[in-house]
């Protein structure tokens, strides 16, 4: 494609010449015009600038305005939406002739980052007369609009350290930049990503958990290996690795608690290692729930990759109301491609009692609770923390992500679940800090040797 004339004022009316789209010979091509800051970074400016048809041969001729928007002295890109990659390339000139004048300059530059992802700017607007404000951080422009006066520059990683200048602009021309004395930046650091989860001693877990201020989680999904086992030639080391939601901490500690869950088993059975996939409706309160069931369909195999996760579905009902609720559990063992759905039913039970905060862990499962194994029939003391060296590597839970329900109030708390032998006993399986990006969590549990 190419412009004619190649350069001027925002206003002129181009010459958009095409070739070679014969694909699209008869149909409609859309125009956008983009400022080209290089190195494949754009900034729209106007999406369908134009609409032309392409006749027989593949060739088309149509004429765009510069937009009034354009920042004089920036390249622009008028691109064809295609499957071809192509674009011609326009030069913004100042307006002459008008009797207009460039705009003021901005003062007071101040930029603050606002979380670890985000930086805000803030700016006092000197002009009455500009098109926009041009932000500059030392390699890529972003723009605002016309009597702005802050922007956010945001998806920056934990840690960034970023610099900025600003200028108005209109069709006339550009002002002078701010700052306009040396360091001729304003600069600031994004913070690193930290948390302090409230800490709660187990005997048989250990991860972390999300749940909102206020309000109910509503669907969480995390990704992890299957953790391998060395069997001894005596006892029954097993672990389970799952994803689920459960009550808050009163349900909990009153037994009410329910806990739909998902995920896999790594256990020995007659001294010989076994891989499981499973799922389970939990409950403390007795006569209801069901034990683990065990998924057949999937099996799995040491170190597999496996995703997982658990959804609410309904009704959700509040605040009160002993309502049975709905959840689809799902498991993906994504090594050997074989995958399982289960719709899940609860029995009649507030939301503070199932839904109030959803995680990711590892379980040491006591022998002879729930999975009936040929070695349970032996004489074996309660297995709660023995031989988790047995296990190998260190369990690593990533892209742990966590969905609050309609009307939940954040921020996200964390808890914190370490295994210990007793409340104050020696760590079992110690939880890595948890590490958070934009939309997940990711830690690692390593399992400490026994005596």
């Amino acid at each position: 494609m190419s412009a004619s004339p190649s350069s001027g004022p925002p206003g002129l009316s181009v010459t958009i010449s095409g070739s070679g789209f014969t694909d699209y010979a008869g149909s409609q091509v859309q125009l956008n015009i983009s400022v080209n800051h290089g190195n494949g970074n754009w900034d729209l400016l106007v999406a369908g600038a134009a609409y032309p048809v392409p006749d027989a041969n593949g060739n088309f001729a149509v004429k765009i305005t510069i937009p009034s928007n354009a920042p004089p002295g920036a390249l622009l890109a008028i691109s064809a939406i295609t499957g071809q990659f192509v674009f011609a390339n326009f030069t913004v000139t100042p307006s002459t002739g008008t009797g207009k004048s460039a705009p003021a300059a901005p003062s007071n530059l101040t930029v603050t980052a606002v979380d670890s992802h985000d930086i805000r700017l803030n700016w006092k607007d000197n002009s009455s007369n500009e098109t926009g404000f041009e932000i500059n951080n030392g390699v890529v422009s972003k723009y605002a609009g016309t009597n702005k006066a802050t922007y956010t520059w945001g998806g920056l990683a934990p840690g960034t350290y970023m610099c900025f200048k600003i200028r108005a602009y209109n069709s006339v021309g550009n002002s002078a930049w701010e700052p306009n004395v040396s360091p001729w930046y304003r600069c600031t650091t994004t913070p690193p990503d930290t948390v302090k989860p409230t800490v709660l001693p187990y005997d048989n877990y250990a991860g972390y958990s999300a749940y909102p201020s206020n309000g109910y989680v509503r669907k969480i999904q995390a990704v992890w290996s299957v953790p391998s086992i060395t069997c001894p030639s005596v006892g029954v080391p097993r672990t389970a690795a799952w994803v689920g939601m459960w009550g808050d901490t009163t349900s909990i500690n009153n037994g009410t608690a329910w806990l739909p869950q998902t995920g896999t088993v790594s256990l020995c059975d007659n001294g010989k290692a076994s891989y499981l996939a499973f799922w389970e409706m939990a409950t403390g309160l007795r006569g209801q729930g069901n034990t683990p069931q065990i998924l057949s369909s999937v099996p799995v195999h040491a170190n597999d990759t496996i995703v997982a996760s658990v959804a609410f579905l309904g009704p959700n009902t509040f605040p009160k109301g002993y309502e049975r609720r709905k959840f689809e559990l799902r498991i993906n063992d994504t090594t050997d491609h074989k995958s399982a759905t289960v719709d899940a039913l609860s029995g009649g039970v507030q939301l503070n009692s199932i839904i109030r905060q959803a995680g990711a862990v590892i379980e040491d499962e006591p022998p002879c609770s729930v999975w009936d194994l040929p070695d349970c029939s032996s004489p074996i003391k309660q297995w709660l923390g023995h031989g988790l060296a047995a296990f190998s590597p260190p369990v690593h839970f990533s892209n742990v992500h966590v969905d609050a329900l309609t009307g939940a109030k954040l921020p996200w708390h964390y808890f914190e679940y370490v295994m210990r032998a007793g409340k104050n006993g020696k760590v079992l399986a110690a939880n890595s800090p948890l590490g958070l990006n934009k939309s997940s969590m990711y830690y690692t549990i390593t399992w400490k040797a026994q005596s």
